[in-house]
C-alpha cells in the first residue's frame, strides 16, 4: 500500500517537471518575460520610442510618400539603389536666428533620412505650416522651408515652389535630406497713425527769441555821477 502511494507521488512529480520544462520562454529586446498558459505578455521596448515613418523606394519607380501632413514627391531615377526613406517628428531643433519665427505645423520640425542622402534628381518636399498665419499675406510672402546645414551650422532656405493656403502646405525643391522646418521673418512693427487737427495749433503763442536770456539791470545815473548795472548769473543746479 505504502509502495503504491510512493509510486503515484513520484509519477506526479515527474509529470509536473515535464510540464514546466515544456513551457515556452520569450525574449524580446533582451528582456525575458514571465509566461503562463493562461496569459502571455510580451514587453516591447520599441513601442516606447517616437513613431518613425519608413518606406522603401527603388530607382525605377517614382514615389509619393505622405506622413502626418508631410508629403515627399520623388521622381523616377532620383536614387541609384533601393533606399529606405524615413520621416520623423522632432521634439527640438537647432537654435534659430532672432529674425526667424518657427511656423511649422504638426511638430517643431521634421527629420528626413537617411540623414545626408543626396539625390540624383531634385525632389519636392511639402511641409505643413501654422494655420494661424494663413490669413496674413505678409507672413505668407515671407514663409519658406529651411534646412539645417551640418557643415555651416546654419539654417538655409530652400527654393520655394508654392504655398497652398487651403491645405496649409509649403512645397519646396531639394536634392538632399536633413532636418527641415517652416519659418517666417519677424518684421518690425509699423508706426501707428495719429489724428491731426489743423485747428489744434491756433492757440499756440509765437516763439520769443529772448526767452531765457539774462537781461541787464541798471545803467542809470546816481548821485556820484557814475552809472552801474547788473547781469544775473545763473548757476546750473
Amino acid at each position: 500500500m505504502i509502495k503504491r502511494i510512493i509510486n503515484k507521488f513520484i509519477a506526479y512529480l515527474v509529470a509536473q517537471s515535464l510540464a514546466f520544462m515544456s513551457m515556452p520562454v520569450y525574449a524580446v529586446n533582451n528582456d525575458i518575460t514571465s509566461v503562463n498558459q493562461q496569459n502571455i505578455q510580451l514587453v516591447d521596448k520599441t513601442a516606447e520610442k517616437d513613431e518613425v515613418f519608413s518606406r522603401v523606394i527603388t530607382p525605377t519607380d517614382s514615389a509619393r510618400l505622405e506622413y502626418m501632413g508631410v508629403i515627399l514627391d520623388i521622381p523616377k531615377g532620383a536614387v541609384d539603389q533601393v533606399l529606405s526613406i524615413t520621416i520623423e517628428k522632432l521634439n527640438s531643433i537647432e537654435m534659430l536666428p532672432g529674425t526667424m519665427t518657427n511656423s511649422t505645423g504638426g511638430a517643431i520640425g521634421y527629420r528626413f533620412g537617411p540623414h545626408g542622402t543626396q539625390f540624383k534628381k531634385d525632389i519636392l518636399v511639402s511641409l505643413p505650416f501654422d494655420k494661424a498665419i494663413a490669413e496674413s499675406e505678409t507672413a505668407l510672402s515671407n514663409l519658406f522651408t529651411y534646412f539645417y546645414n551640418d557643415v555651416t551650422k546654419q539654417w538655409e532656405r530652400l527654393e520655394r515652389v508654392s504655398v497652398d493656403k487651403e491645405n496649409y502646405l509649403v512645397t519646396s525643391r531639394t536634392n538632399h535630406f536633413t532636418d527641415m522646418i517652416n519659418t517666417t521673418l519677424q518684421l518690425p512693427e509699423l508706426p501707428q497713425g495719429i489724428d491731426f487737427n489743423l485747428n489744434s495749433i491756433k492757440d499756440l503763442k509765437a516763439a520769443d527769441p529772448t526767452e531765457g536770456v539774462p537781461r541787464i539791470k541798471g545803467l542809470s545815473a546816481n548821485n556820484n555821477g557814475t552809472a552801474s548795472f547788473q547781469i544775473p548769473l545763473r548757476i546750473p543746479q
